[in-house]
């Protein structure tokens, strides 16, 4: 599991950077995020050798959720309310696959 949660929180991470990296053209910050979603590709072979396949990829949906709280608190965008009502239901639905298994 914590694999898992290494790579959603590694390819959040990748994602906010590319974001800031470009948008402040910052190419060091841009680099950052490739190493991140490159460690995040290992994370996620590596929660493949526990974890149900299911699982993963359903998972994989909450780095929305990080990246939209990312995108928030980190970047300060504005995000309407819609997508945290998105965001929630990508959490609802996740801990309801997980708790059936």
């Amino acid at each position: 599991m914590g694999f898992l949660a290494g790579a959603l929180l590694l390819t959040a991470s990748g994602q906010l950077a590319f974001k800031f990296g470009v948008v402040n053209h910052q190419r060091h910050i841009t680099g950052v995020g490739l190493i991140a979603l490159g460690a995040a590709m290992v994370c996620t072979l590596f929660a493949l050798r526990t974890l149900g396949i299911g699982l993963v990829y359903l998972s994989t949906g909450l780095t929305h959720v990080f990246i939209l709280a990312g995108s928030r608190f980190i970047l300060h965008e504005r995000i309407p309310l819609n997508r945290w009502v998105g965001a929630a239901a990508i959490i609802a639905g996740v801990g309801l696959y997980a708790s059936a298994l």
